[in-house]
């Protein structure tokens, strides 16, 4: 015959109303591990995007592991992710009617775009952030020729083993007399097979060649990028 066990001991010293808090919590904790993610404003995983400025507003969030910043020698540097889906949004908002959304994210698909920005921090002496350490009108439209057109030798994209330089590059100098420079970067892929790029982590590289700041890298993890919020199709 089996043993009977008596637990009635138990009752005695857990009153009723600990027990039903106890079961009140099992029950949240059971059902939050079923849902996947906890209520917190970090639970990313379902939230769409409709607009830029919402996208835009994830990605500078630092908490979100899509912004990267450094300062050095009196200067700052920041290193932000462009998703595919807010290039595909910003191409569209600048006049690129004639094409899909989908098609426009699968354009960007095998690419990595950044925005880099440069600020000066500490030097206050200087009328604006190309005069560091020059002292000539002459070097200073030698520099600013060298930014323009050459400045994107000085980046590069390390993703495992794979050194890419940019494909696409644009400088915005109408902040330069507000002490800051931001350059727009974009690596592309040689094929689609060598870079499969959302499933590694992945550095920016910026070799300073002006401001004595040496070699920055700016480190962007996977699980960061996987969970980026997905663009809500209208």
């Amino acid at each position: 015959m089996p043993k009977i066990i008596d637990y009635s001991w138990y009752s005695k010293i857990v009153s009723p109303r600990i027990l039903c808090i106890y079961r009140i919590l099992a029950f949240f904790i059971i059902s939050t591990f079923f849902i996947g993610c906890s209520p917190s404003d970090n639970c990313n995983r379902k939230r769409e995007f409709e607009k830029i400025s919402d996208y835009q507003l994830f990605i500078s969030k630092s908490k979100n592991g899509l912004v990267c910043s450094r300062q050095v020698n009196g200067f700052s540097f920041e290193a932000k992710y462009i998703p595919p889906e807010l290039c595909a949004l910003e191409q569209r908002q600048s006049g690129t009617k004639d094409l899909q959304i989908d098609s426009l994210i699968t354009q960007n698909k095998y690419s990595k775009t950044f925005l880099f920005t440069v600020q000066n921090d500490g030097h206050n002496n200087l009328p604006n952030l190309l005069w560091f350490k020059i002292e000539s009108k002459t070097e200073l439209k030698n520099r600013e020729k060298h930014i323009d057109c050459q400045f994107d030798q000085h980046f590069k994209l390390k993703i495992g083993d794979n050194i890419y330089s940019p494909q696409l590059y644009t400088v915005d100098r109408t902040f330069v007399d507000s002490r800051k420079l931001v350059f727009r970067l974009k690596f592309i892929a040689d094929s689609k097979s060598s870079l499969i790029l959302d499933e590694r982590d992945f550095a920016l590289v910026f070799e300073d060649p002006y401001f004595e700041t040496g070699i920055s890298k700016f480190y962007f993890k996977k699980e960061s990028i996987i969970v980026i919020p997905q663009l809500k199709k209208s």
